[in-house]
C-alpha cells in the first residue's frame, strides 16, 4: 500500500452510504481516492448499525457495523459529524475528479455533464449521495490511485476462508438471485429467465447464491443447485465460527467472496452485490463477460467508454447500477513488469503465447525488440538491477500509455471478436 498523510485542518464530513455491504464499500474506495488526490483527511460517517437475525447461526452478533468487516485506510478516520455550518455540501453523484491529466481520454463522454469536483485547502466540506463506482468518479486513475483503491478491501480472514473453500471444492459456476429489497420495484426476477441460465452454466456444479427463501425453494425443486449457505455451513462450519464475526452479514460476504472464484458467474441487474462479483472476477481473468438474468450488455465501438450505450440510463443511476470494465485496477504493474490484462490484449491480437512459455519470457521477447532500447551487454560491470529497474521504468512508461489508449484497444478488440465472428 502506498503511504498517504494528509496534513490540512480543515475537515471533509464524508457520508458513507447507509446500505449493504457492497454500497458501503463502494463508498469507502471512493472516500480512499478522494483524500489521496486531494491530500485531505476525510471523517467517515456511517448509519445506525445493522440489526441481523438468523436462524440457523446460533450464537451470532445481532447488532453490527458493516465497517467491522472492512480494512480501512489511515487517511480516513471514523468519527462523528463535526456539526459545523461553515461545512458546503456537495451531492458527490453529480460531479467527478480528475487524478491525473496526463491520463485523461475524451472527459466529455467520461462525464456526461458531470461537474468537476474540486476541493479548496482552506474550506470545509460535507460530501453527500456517496453511492458511486470509482470506475466512473475518477478520470485519468493513475497506477497510485489504483492502490489506493485496492486498499479498501475486506478483512483477510474473510478472504483466507473463502479461498480455502473454493480450492477445496474445485471448480464451480455460480448464479446470484436478488429477490428481496430493491428488486421487486426496480428489476423483478424473471424465474424462468434463472432457469435457462443455470443450464447455461450446467457444465459445472452450480452454486446458488439468493436472499429470497421462495425463490430458493422454487430452483431447487426445478434445477440441481447447491445453496452457498450450505457449502460454508457444512464442511466448513468450524472455520465460519472461528471469524471475529460470524452472523448472517459475514455469511453473506464469505459466500460473495467465494463467488468471485467461479468460472462464471451470473447476477442480477442492478445488484451491486452481483457488481461487486463480476468486478472481481473481471480484476482476475482481464477479460470477463458480464452477465446478468434477462440483461444484453451493450457495447458500441462508437463510444469510448463502457457506460456511454446506456443512453436511457441516468448518469445517476450508472454511477452504482451497474459495474463497468474500467474498474479494472492496474495493481502490481511494476512488481510484475506487465500487466496480465494487457498481456491478454496482446495474445489476443498476436496469437496466443506457446503452451510453457512464462510472462517473464515474452517480457524478454518485448524488451529485445525494436521497440526498446536494449542495454549493452559489453559491459560485464553492469548492475543488473539498473538494468531491471530501467526495464521496469520503460514498461511502466508503456503500460500507462496504454492506459490513455485503452478504449482505442477496447474497440479493436471487440472488431477482432467480430471478424472471427463471420
Amino acid at each position: 500500500m502506498i503511504n498517504q498523510s494528509p496534513n490540512n485542518s480543515h475537515f471533509i464530513d464524508y457520508q458513507v452510504w447507509q446500505g449493504g455491504m457492497i454500497n458501503q464499500l463502494m463508498s469507502i474506495e471512493v472516500a480512499a481516492g478522494i483524500s489521496f488526490i486531494f491530500d485531505r483527511k476525510i471523517n467517515l460517517l456511517f448509519s445506525n448499525e445493522i440489526s441481523t437475525e438468523s436462524e440457523i447461526i446460533p450464537n451470532s452478533k445481532k447488532r453490527m457495523h458493516v465497517k467491522e468487516l472492512i480494512d480501512i485506510p489511515s487517511a480516513l478516520s471514523c468519527g462523528r459529524n463535526n456539526n459545523q455550518g461553515t461545512a458546503i455540501k456537495i451531492d458527490t453523484r453529480k460531479m467527478y475528479v480528475v487524478d491525473n491529466e496526463d491520463l485523461v481520454f475524451d472527459i466529455t463522454n467520461f462525464s456526461e455533464n458531470r461537474n468537476r469536483l474540486l476541493l479548496e485547502k482552506d474550506k470545509n466540506y460535507s460530501l453527500l449521495d456517496t453511492l458511486i463506482s470509482y470506475s466512473m468518479f475518477f478520470a485519468g486513475r493513475s497506477i497510485e490511485l489504483d492502490h489506493i483503491i485496492n486498499s479498501v478491501n475486506f478483512k483477510i480472514e474473510y478472504i483466507k476462508i473463502a479461498e480455502k473453500i473454493s480450492k477445496q471444492i474445485g471448480a464451480f459456476n455460480s448464479i446470484h438471485v436478488r429477490g428481496t429489497d430493491f428488486s421487486k420495484q426496480i428489476h423483478k426476477v424473471d424465474l424462468d429467465q434463472v432457469l435457462i441460465e443455470i443450464d447455461n452454466i450446467s457444465n459445472l456444479p452450480v452454486i446458488l447464491s439468493t436472499d429470497d427463501y421462495l425463490i430458493k425453494s422454487f430452483i431447487l425443486s426445478k434445477k440441481k443447485v447447491i445453496p452457498i449457505e450450505e457449502i460454508i455451513l457444512g464442511s466448513f462450519c468450524d472455520d465460519f465460527q472461528k471469524l471475529p464475526i460470524s452472523n448472517e452479514i459475514s455469511l453473506a460476504l464469505v459466500g460473495l467472496l467465494l463467488m468471485t472464484n467461479s468460472k462464471k458467474f451470473v447476477g442480477t441487474p442492478r445488484s451491486t452485490f452481483s457488481n461487486y462479483i463480476h468486478r472481481k472476477m473481471n480484476q482476475k481473468n482481464g477479460f470477463h463477460d458480464w452477465k446478468n438474468i434477462n440483461e444484453k450488455r451493450l457495447m458500441d465501438k462508437n463510444y469510448p467508454y463502457s457506460w456511454n450505450c446506456y443512453r436511457e440510463i441516468s448518469v445517476e443511476e450508472k454511477l452504482w447500477h451497474m459495474e463497468w470494465p474500467e474498474s479494472y485496477l492496474k495493481i502490481g504493474w511494476r512488481k510484475g513488469l506487465v500487466s496480465i490484462y494487457y498481456m491478454s490484449i496482446m495474445t489476443k491480437i498476436f496469437g496466443k503465447k506457446e503452451k510453457n512459455q512464462t510472462t517473464e519470457e515474452i517480457t524478454h521477447s518485448m524488451q529485445t525488440s525494436d521497440q526498446f532500447e536494449t542495454p549493452s551487454n559489453d559491459n560485464s560491470n553492469l548492475d543488473i538491477n539498473l538494468v531491471i529497474s530501467a526495464f521496469q521504468d520503460k514498461l511502466t512508461q508503456v503500460m500507462t500509455e496504454l492506459v490513455v489508449k485503452e478504449a482505442t484497444i477496447k474497440q479493436l478488440m471487440l472488431q477482432i471478436e467480430k471478424i472471427k465472428g463471420r
